[in-house]
């Protein structure tokens, strides 16, 4: 929706926001894949690193914008 609106507006602070959920998707998209990975090598253990990586997606979904 962000990105769109930024089509019609061309407005940066929409971009940055459509960034924004771009990033919290790939941060998401890349602890998933990885904790494929990981928890073939290291069992139940590989938990914890996808823990990690899903609160650093969360947390970007708080950061406030810039003004």
């Amino acid at each position: 929706d962000a990105l769109c609106a930024y089509f019609h507006t061309h407005d940066k602070k929409i971009l940055e926001k459509a960034l924004t959920y771009f990033g919290v998707i790939l941060v998401f998209g890349v602890g998933a894949g990885l904790g494929s990975i990981l928890t073939a090598a290291l069992g139940t253990k590989a938990i914890w690193i996808c823990c990690v990586l899903l609160s650093v997606s969360f947390g970007m979904m708080f950061v406030p914008e810039r003004k």
